[in-house]
Formats: structure tokens, sequence, C-alpha cells
């Protein structure tokens, strides 16, 4: 089961890189902002996007953590599976991502975590590169070095969710920097329409065991 630990100190100081207001805007549609930046030398720009949902907490977090449906809402990604589980949205899973051609499809490791604090009820889901013994780079994939994901959903009322999302990621391979900074918000971009369509179809009264609801 998901540990629920105290998230708020966290959250405030969270990477005072990630949220810093150093943010360039890329684009604001349906009321979706998409911002990007350029950190510490770093040639390949990070990205947020915030955006509100009118729904309740638990649906989204359940959408997030359902490996079984990750392909169907995630940009590209053909596969996505537990590696080894230690309770819902924690634990480590392996994904192969879709490149266009010619270049070489990727696969990653990673390990999740889901952590909520107890009295604001912010829920944090996290996602960094993992290292498993015996998941090697498979076949013609290429394996991404460096991934690091956070979803901070925020509960602004009954029916209402504040969320961020940012993404510090790198391909790895050949591909020019400055293609992947041209090219870095079309993924994200296409996931969250994506998410919205698979909310506006879930279940709106679901109950998450490991989540706490206002």
């Amino acid at each position: 089961m998901t540990k629920i630990c105290l998230l708020l100190p966290l959250i405030l100081c969270l990477n005072s890189n990630s949220w810093a207001q150093d943010w360039d805007i890329e684009k604001e549609f349906d009321g979706i902002t998409i911002f990007t930046r350029l950190v510490d030398g770093a040639e390949i720009k990070e990205l947020k996007i915030e955006f509100t949902l009118n729904m309740r907490l638990a649906p989204i977090v359940a959408l997030i953590n359902d490996s079984d449906q990750f392909n169907d809402w995630v940009y590209n990604s053909v596969e996505f599976k537990p590696l080894d589980s230690k309770g819902p949205g924690n634990g480590y899973y392996y994904g192969v991502v879709d490149f266009p051609w010619p270049m070489d499809d990727r696969d990653y490791v990673i390990e999740t975590t889901t952590t909520q604090d107890p009295e604001s009820k912010v829920v944090m889901v996290e996602s960094k590169n993992a290292s498993l013994e015996g998941n090697p780079a498979i076949g013609d994939y290429v394996r991404i070095p460096a991934h690091h994901n956070q979803w901070i959903l925020t509960p602004v009322g009954e029916n209402e969710v504040f969320v961020k999302y940012w993404l510090k990621s790198d391909p790895g391979g050949a591909i020019p920097k400055w293609l992947i900074n041209l090219a870095i918000d079309k993924g994200a971009t296409q996931t969250i329409k994506n998410m919205k369509t698979k909310l506006a179809a879930c279940e709106p009264d679901m109950r998450l065991s490991y989540i706490e609801e206002k």
C-alpha cells in the first residue's frame, strides 16, 4: 500500500529549481498552459504544464497509476508494465516509446512513488530513472539515459483539482538537442488531451484506499 507521508515541506521546497519563476510560456489552449526553460547550462529544456480538472482527486490518481491504461493516453507509449510492484502507484516499471523513423525506439526503467500530504491532501506522483539488474536495453532500443517527472495534484474544491506536471528528460542517442527542444511540448500536449478524454469517461465516484479526499 502506498505510504502516506508528510509532504507539505517537501512540496514547498520541491526542487526550488523545478518551480522557480523563470519559465517561458510556450502556448496556452483550453485552459492548459505549457512552459519551458533551460536550467544550469543544460542543453535540453525542462517542461512544465498547468491546468485544472473539474473532478475529484481519486479518479485522476487512479488513471496516472494504472499501468494497464498507460498506453491508451501517454503519447507514443507502446509498452508499459510493472517489474516490481510495491503497492498502488509504487514500484518499478518498464516502458517502450515509439520514435518516428529513422530514429530507434526508446526503452526505459523507472521507479514511481505516490505520496500524499495528510492535511492538504496534495498528491505527488514522481517517476525517476532506475537501474535494475537484468533489465538492459533490449534489441534495437536505445535506453533513455535520464528521465524525471512529477505530477502534483492539488485539490482546490470537492470537485476541482489543480494539476502541475513537470518533466526533465533526455531521450539519448544522436538526436540534436535543438530538435528535441523544438518538439519538446508535442508529446506532452497530446498526452494531456488524451488524459482529459480518458477522465471524461471514468467512474466519477471512484474511491482509492490509499488516497484521502477533502
